[in-house]
């Protein structure tokens, strides 16, 4: 199924200003296309183009590229984040707030409720997260950072659903908390929260955009998240940028703690790559669906890029014949 346009990302690039043009029509264009950039910062960016601007929607962009070739410009359109070249000056609609809530289209906070695990389920379930929120906290203590990676040995696990509970837990007891989807093939982690992905960790890495815009406040008090923004075709590479060191440290500064989604790790180069610059994980075990070579593979890879396992996470154990609740939760030592 193709997704409808009018729901993704565009940029607006203007790859030519004609030298003869009507310079102050160009600022005041630009200006409503991007409220928040200072007219200084517009007027150099015309002296240096190309530059790019971001829309939210395709038709805007199409007025926007209408109105520009209207005053001489020539412009083009693409699909979600990526500058085209590293000089290229990116303007960004309401640059000077920070951390907005940007829900997306449709969404109902009373139902991102019903659908948390923690708000819904059982006592047990309810109980497990706050014991993993007790456990993480302790291991804290050892003074191993704050930021802490949620990965899996296969597919469809739980991580994405733990780290959102986990999240929420974390944040009731008054941790600002940021939940940072690190999944850049299959995001969901932004569907749970009910938050639009337009914009994200792609913008921060590619478009030279601040963390502080592309992060946005959830309808839990205290907890934040960076979606994944648009999807790239090389996320190991986007992974791997020199730019994540940079970010964590921001990330680990701003925040009391950052709980970090994954792809699983058995065929794919992703979570190592994170495991390596976080160092510190929890590894996610699907009861009956994990075997245990997958989980000591998942161990050792993560082991030999000196990533610390510091717990496990055992998920839908079957209550009938364990007693324990939904969540079982072990540490590793």
């Amino acid at each position: 199924m193709t997704e409808d346009s009018s729901r993704k990302a565009y940029m607006v690039c203007v790859t030519y200003v004609p030298d003869d043009g009507d310079t102050g029509a160009l600022v005041d264009r630009l200006q409503a296309f991007c409220k928040g950039a200072s007219k200084e910062r517009i007027q150099q960016a015309l002296e240096n183009p190309p530059f790019t601007f971001r829309r939210m929607n395709f038709d805007s962009a199409q007025n926007a590229k209408k109105d520009l070739e209207r005053l001489g410009c020539a412009v083009e359109i693409r699909e979600g984040a990526g500058a085209a070249n590293p000089n290229e000056t990116v303007l960004w609609e309401k640059e000077s707030q920070k951390h907005q809530m940007r829900l997306a289209k449709g969404v109902d906070a009373d139902l991102i409720k019903k659908n948390i695990e923690i708000f819904s389920s059982s006592n047990a379930a309810v109980e497990a997260y706050r014991t993993l929120r007790t456990n993480l906290l302790v291991r804290m203590k050892e003074k191993i950072g704050n930021i802490f990676l949620i990965t899996s040995p296969a597919p469809k696990e739980g991580k994405s659903t733990t780290v959102a509970n986990l999240g929420i837990a974390l944040a009731n007891t008054g941790k600002k908390t940021l939940l940072l989807d690190l999944d850049l093939r299959a995001p969901v982690l932004h569907k749970y929260l009910g938050i639009d992905n337009s914009l994200g960790l792609s913008n921060v890495m590619l478009d030279n955009l601040s963390p502080e815009i592309a992060i946005s406040r959830t309808i839990f008090d205290k907890l934040h998240i960076l979606p994944t923004g648009p999807l790239q075709p090389n996320p190991a590479e986007l992974l791997s940028s020199s730019a994540m060191p940079g970010l964590l440290d921001y990330l680990s500064a701003e925040f009391d703690l950052v709980i970090v989604d994954s792809p699983p790790i058995i065929g794919l180069t992703d979570s190592v790559v994170i495991g390596s610059a976080i160092g510190n994980a929890f590894l996610m075990i699907r009861s009956g669906h994990s075997s245990r070579q997958q989980a000591v593979q998942a161990m050792r890879m993560l082991e030999n890029v000196n990533c610390r396992i510091l717990g496990a996470v055992l998920n839908e154990v079957d209550l009938d014949k364990t007693g324990y609740g939904l969540y079982g939760y072990s540490n590793r030592h």
